[in-house]
């Protein structure tokens, strides 16, 4: 019992030992600093403000409107011609129903008549077609995934049309003329039975916009540049002017003014006369080129900045409110970490894992935040940090030279 004993004990003793023996040798093993690779970044600086979208906007009424539905004829942002009909007023909703059919069929026969007058498009189109069709396919099951019903809407209808191209192109025209014909004949029948009771004209042109909140007389172009802090802050606290009787309104042109406060670390970092894109909070992924108009000094208020721009999207014409980035300079070059960076006789640089030694790599930061920098990209240069270098973040004892596991 006593010898069964000893040799657990020195077989215990003997697995501590190794134990003991291969954690001492990872840790030697361990090189004593860390690294991260230098990987190529683009970074753009900006200046977070929030203020309001200025535009010429007229409110379109419906005098004496009677009891009914009302239907649109044009999308938001589409151009109108003066004494375009602008909405339509139904007894009922059967005939809202008909007037709708009418209206999808109506686009279907243009679209139809446009394929018709030219449906030779070659072995080359067809090929293009080919290619549109698979887009399109795609595109429909990504708006199906992310449940966006009137993007699939759009590209349903975009898939049609490519499809009765190809099939235009492989000999079914007379097909295609009796399915023009076939449509032509249904909106007829459902424009018979869709007499709207009232209707309203443009008295101007302008771009079509289906909704009136009341401010349209109160965020007006004519305010761009004449604004400071104080009368900025007046202008966000007015209250909406009624909207009884007004169905949808016109935007008069294609300028739009944003007018916002900054600070005067913000100002100084502006220049006015140039332009710069905005980057609203609505579409993150489009920008929007601006000229800065207008620098207001408002005393102790700041500044008051006012940007003109001439590119309009459906969504703008219904913001007022809006946060907006404004973007300066993109920089592009070599990340790396703040921790990395050192001053050796007074040139800042960072060290490197080169095969088994550490070398020393000068760099020129031209952009920084709190946690990393980006350096100039030198390519081809001998001596600069090259791209994918390991950096040495943290560690002892790094210098020129040192040899390393």
């Amino acid at each position: 019992m006593g010898k069964q004993m000893g040799r657990l004990s020195t077989l215990l003793f003997l697995a501590l030992a190794g134990g003991y023996l291969a954690l001492q040798m990872a840790l030697l093993s361990r090189p004593d600093f860390t690294t991260e690779p230098a990987v190529l970044q683009s970074v753009t600086s900006e200046i977070p403000v929030v203020g309001y979208l200025l535009r010429n906007e007229v409110p379109v009424f419906m005098p004496n409107r009677e009891t009914g539905y009302l239907r649109y004829e044009h999308r938001t942002g589409e151009r109108v011609s003066k004494g375009s009909v602008l909405a339509s007023l139904y007894a009922d909703a059967g005939q809202l129903a008909a007037s709708l059919e009418a209206a999808r069929l109506a686009e279907l026969v243009d679209r139809l008549d446009g394929l018709l007058s030219r449906p030779g498009i070659g072995v080359t189109g067809l090929r293009e077609v080919g290619r549109s069709v698979e887009e399109l396919m795609v595109a429909m099951a990504r708006s199906t995934d992310q449940g966006s019903g009137v993007p699939a809407g759009e590209v349903k209808s975009q898939l049609a049309y490519q499809l009765t191209r190809r099939q235009l192109a492989v000999g079914e025209f007379e097909r295609a003329q009796a399915l023009r014909d076939e449509k032509e004949a249904q909106r007829r029948q459902a424009a018979a039975v869709s007499r709207p009771i009232q209707t309203v004209a443009a008295d101007r042109p302008g771009f079509f916009v289906n909704e009136v909140d009341g401010y349209e007389g109160i965020f007006r172009s004519a305010l761009a540049g004449k604004l400071n802090a104080a009368q900025l802050r007046e202008l966000a606290e007015a209250e909406p002017a009624p909207t009884e009787g007004a169905v949808c309104k016109l935007v008069e042109d294609f300028t739009w003014y944003f007018v916002c406060q900054a600070d005067d670390r913000q100002a100084a970092a502006l220049e006015q006369g140039r332009t710069y894109r905005l980057r609203f909070a609505y579409a993150p992924q489009t920008d929007m080129p601006a000229l800065l108009e207008h620098v207001y000094a408002s005393g102790e208020d700041g500044y008051v900045l006012t940007f003109a721009g001439t590119r309009m999207t459906p969504e703008m014409m219904l913001l007022r409110r809006q946060a907006v980035s404004i973007l300066q300079t993109t920089y592009e070059g070599l990340r790396i970490s703040n921790e990395a960076r050192r001053v050796v006789d007074g040139v800042v640089g960072v060290y490197v894992r080169s095969g088994l030694t550490m070398e020393f790599r000068p760099v020129e930061v031209i952009y920084a935040t709190d946690t990393y920098s980006i350096v100039k990209w030198e390519q081809g240069k001998s001596g600069a940090l090259r791209l994918y270098d390991e950096v040495i973040i943290t560690g002892k004892d790094i210098y020129e030279g040192r040899i390393v596991k």
